[in-house]
């Protein structure tokens, strides 16, 4: 007696189960190679950048205790940068490029860190009002007319003592009616205070207790230093992560576009 073959409803159920098993492995490993890519956003050609170790960048959600695990690891947190620190500083050779060039050819030529967020230039950047450590109210919009350079940072995050020299170099430089830089951090105003006087900074320090909008909740959740650069109609014109040293910021400033 032969054996009875499978009917047609059934065939018919197996293939669209194989198909659907198909099409389930298909979505998986295309969500698995999405995962593995990452949420960097900037175009192709802007690659992440092969960085010297002094130059990686901290999360800000860093166990602090790595950088402070008792009462008197805290003077290593506000001593000013050793010899052999700003030796490392000198590493950090800015990009290579003209006067004039743009904003395209500075992050061909940059070393030390990269572009991010890049959908929000040319948008406004949103208001703010934070407390500077003697208590005044600094606004974004007040500096309407002139650049803003917004950092974030820490005193416990090595690559921002390593620019601070850049910074104050910055500031001494620049017109006052050009540029404004504003450092804002989340920490303890005495430990901060103490480190401002060690390191010399001259550019205004602010607080952040949680009251800033999403846009730079967004930059310091890519870790530390980075930085908005604003410019004097209230846009966004660039925002990095990473040292950027002195002469890269020149030339961002600088930069039309």
């Amino acid at each position: 007696m032969s054996q009875q073959q499978p009917g047609k409803p059934i065939l018919m159920a197996m293939a669209i189960v194989a198909v659907l098993v198909l099409a389930a492995v298909v979505i998986w490993a295309l969500g698995r190679k999405g995962n593995t890519e990452g949420t960097y956003e900037e175009p192709a050609e802007y690659k992440p950048v092969a960085r010297f170790d002094q130059t990686e960048v901290h999360s800000l959600d860093e166990p602090k205790q790595l950088y402070d695990a008792n009462a008197g690891a805290g003077i290593q947190n506000t001593s000013p940068l050793t010899g052999e620190q700003r030796r490392q500083m000198e590493l950090f050779k800015p990009a290579d490029v003209a006067t004039d060039a743009t904003l395209a050819q500075i992050v061909g030529a940059r070393r030390t860190w990269d572009p991010m967020l890049q959908h929000w230039y040319g948008q406004d950047a949103p208001d703010f009002a934070l407390m500077d450590l003697q208590g005044k109210q600094h606004r974004l919009s007040d500096y309407k007319g002139r650049n803003v350079l917004v950092i974030f940072w820490a005193t416990w995050c090595g690559p921002c003592k390593l620019e601070i020299p850049h910074l104050t170099l910055l500031q001494k430089r620049a017109s006052p009616d050009d540029l404004k830089i504003l450092a804002v951090t989340n920490e303890d105003k005495q430990l901060v205070r103490k480190f401002v006087s060690d390191y010399g900074i001259n550019y205004t320090v602010l607080f952040d207790e949680g009251q800033m909008a999403n846009f730079y909740r967004a930059i310091q959740s890519r870790g530390i230093p980075s930085a908005a650069y604003i410019d004097p109609q209230g846009r966004v014109k660039f925002i990095t992560l990473g040292l950027v040293p002195f002469e890269d910021t020149q030339a961002i400033l600088n930069a039309k576009q």
